[in-house]
């Protein structure tokens, strides 16, 4: 995951959630204004399996566009094998349009593809990647239509 980003998982326990993320982004948490709301700060590896065995929900909020398809589809089948039958995983990452995309979608996407092999997506990519993995699309929601920004809301099949 690059600095900065994170999933976030909404345990069935007595605790309501866990922050993951890596170890130079959870070392520089305030843990002081976490104090009184129950949240366990977790170093993760996203090409791990996924500690929290099911959670209600897991978030991930820009980790998938930083990876190819092929790390994506591995990302995405081990947090599937920690999920429980009624777990949902929000993605909240980019969806692009397919048609007439805006300069503000395309151009760091490009920028991904040339360094890093990783890209925005697409509704249909998404529903790929998610099928690849086991999981299967329930809806998105974009609450930036400008951007594309959404959250992708997949289930276990």
């Amino acid at each position: 995951m690059a600095a900065g980003t994170s999933s976030i998982v909404l345990s069935p326990l007595a605790a309501p959630g866990a922050s993951q993320d890596q170890p130079s982004v959870i070392g520089r948490v305030d843990r002081t204004q976490l104090a009184g709301y129950g949240v366990v700060l977790q170093i993760y590896d996203p090409m791990g399996l996924q500690p929290v065995v099911g959670a209600k929900a897991y978030y991930l909020r820009i980790v998938l566009h930083d990876y190819s398809d092929e790390k994506c589809v591995e990302v995405l089948k081990n947090l599937r094998l920690a999920c429980a039958p009624d777990s949902l995983i929000l993605i909240d990452e980019m969806v692009l349009r397919t048609e007439d995309a805006q300069t503000e979608q395309t151009q760091p996407g490009l920028r991904m593809l040339s360094y890093l092999l990783a890209m925005e997506r697409d509704r249909t990519q998404w529903e790929d990647l998610l099928s690849r993995a086991g999981l299967q699309l329930r809806c998105i929601y974009t609450y930036d239509a400008e951007t594309g920004d959404s959250v992708i809301a997949a289930v276990s099949v």
